[in-house]
């Protein structure tokens, strides 16, 4: 008994890795997995885009701003309220949230998070990502 469930284990761990390998090949089960597509996405808000080039805006705030910019393939998160730190938490969670995104998900996208001088002088002139991929 022992030794037939030890056969059918082995024989499901093999049928996962050829399952896998064949993904990792295809990509054929990435369609099950959403990925977010900033422009063609239907399930994010009402974007606007701010010029000819396409970047968009997908959220405005007196505290911060989340856009796309598709020249460099990027999410731009700028933290304009102060503290900086406050509001980049909030921030982030926002960009989770707006894209309904996991933070590994988050984290295999461009995203930069900057400031503004005049809000955050301290921590402006710097670029940064999502803090919690940068642990």
């Amino acid at each position: 008994m022992k030794r037939i469930f030890f056969i059918s284990s082995l024989i499901l761990i093999f049928i996962l890795l050829l399952l896998t390998a064949y993904n990792y090949k295809t990509g054929y089960f990435r369609k099950f997995l959403p990925v977010p597509a900033p422009s063609a996405s239907p399930r994010l808000p009402s974007p606007r885009k701010i010029n000819p080039q396409g970047d968009t805006v997908y959220r405005e705030t007196r505290e911060y701003q989340i856009m796309y910019t598709p020249a460099t393939d990027e999410y731009l998160i700028t933290i304009l309220g102060s503290p900086f730190t406050k509001y980049r938490q909030e921030a982030e969670l926002e960009f989770l949230r707006l894209f309904t995104l996991s933070a590994d998900e988050a984290c295999a996208l461009k995203v930069v998070v900057g400031t503004t001088q005049f809000s955050n002088p301290e921590s402006a002139n710097q670029v940064y990502g999502l803090s919690f991929c940068e642990k």
